[in-house]
């Protein structure tokens, strides 16, 4: 049975509730399909930086996805390749024209990028 994370940073402006629904919907999907699926969201840069308890539950073959910018650039996602997790990075703002902490967005340790910006593809 596959397992799914689905994650995201938080910030002091708590806008959390703007991402809800791409994850309630990742999570319904992947759900409906088998999967067993953990969300879930961080507040402190370090945490996400330090996922190892994520590096310990992932197995070769999961899923993982960060949703939206906030923390992504943070993430191992080096690691989590190593470890042969499917990485996906859902960017849902535009990449940013003074690409200052846009590393995630050209990362190549990612997988996939799923874009909600038709922005992003000019």
């Amino acid at each position: 049975r596959m397992r799914v994370v689905l994650w995201q940073g938080c910030d002091i402006w708590r806008l959390t509730f703007m991402y809800e629904p791409v994850m309630q919907t990742l999570a319904q999907g992947f759900a409906a399909g088998g999967a067993h699926v953990a969300t879930g969201c961080i507040r402190n840069p370090d945490a996400v930086a330090n996922m190892t308890w994520l590096h310990s539950w992932v197995q070769r073959g999961d899923f993982f996805a960060w949703i939206g910018p906030i923390g992504s650039y943070h993430v191992a996602w080096g690691r989590l390749r190593e470890l042969g997790v499917h990485t996906v990075h859902y960017k849902t703002e535009p990449v940013p024209l003074n690409a200052t902490k846009s590393t995630c967005m050209f990362n190549r340790h990612i997988k996939e990028n799923w874009e909600y910006s038709m922005l992003n593809y000019a």
